[in-house]
């Protein structure tokens, strides 16, 4: 979203596609976006259109967004479509983010709710086997889920791959 619109106020200022793409990867920030967007500078140069680059690196620009630049370059009117493109990124996640908060509020209840039935049991009757039960399934399924999301996150990360891959290695010399 950021790139966006900062590539279609560079373009709708009057510099060229090809000086907004270099001026943006040498900004720092990320490595890897910056080593794509030197590619796609050198797509240019050579005569590729900004939505055809694009097209070349879907895990990075969608095909949606690729065609809505193309589609806005053949109309002349590239500036605009890459505003337009950022407005409907900006609107995607602020409705992301008013899903995300409209969910965590049930989520929070039914959490309370199922942390504090047996707090409320123990004062009328023996809880004890509700709480046992309680903890021998929801403590697995808690700890799992910290798990897939750790693995996820970690999952992303160039060094922790790094270390999974030398860990790998030396186990498999050792056996």
């Amino acid at each position: 979203m950021l790139f966006y619109r900062e590539l279609a106020q560079l373009v709708s200022s009057g510099v060229t596609i090809i000086e907004a793409i270099d001026i943006i990867s040498r900004q720092g920030g990320y490595s890897q976006f910056n080593k794509v967007l030197a590619k796609i500078s050198q797509d240019l140069k050579t005569g590729s259109s900004l939505g055809e680059a694009f097209l070349r690196y879907p895990e990075i620009f969608p095909p949606l967004h690729a065609n809505m630049i193309k589609y806005s370059e053949t109309s002349g009117r590239l500036a605009q479509g890459i505003s337009s493109l950022a407005d409907y990124l900006e609107k995607e996640y602020a409705m992301q983010q008013a899903l995300i908060v409209g969910l965590a509020y049930p989520i929070f209840l039914l959490h309370a709710a199922m942390f504090l039935l047996p707090v409320v049991n123990a004062f009328g009757c023996n809880s004890g086997g509700y709480l046992r039960g309680f903890l021998s399934i929801f403590v697995p399924v808690y700890g799992l889920v910290f798990l897939v999301c750790l693995a996820l996150r970690m999952g992303k990360n160039e060094g922790f791959k790094t270390g999974m891959d030398r860990l790998i290695t030396r186990l498999k010399t050792r056996f």
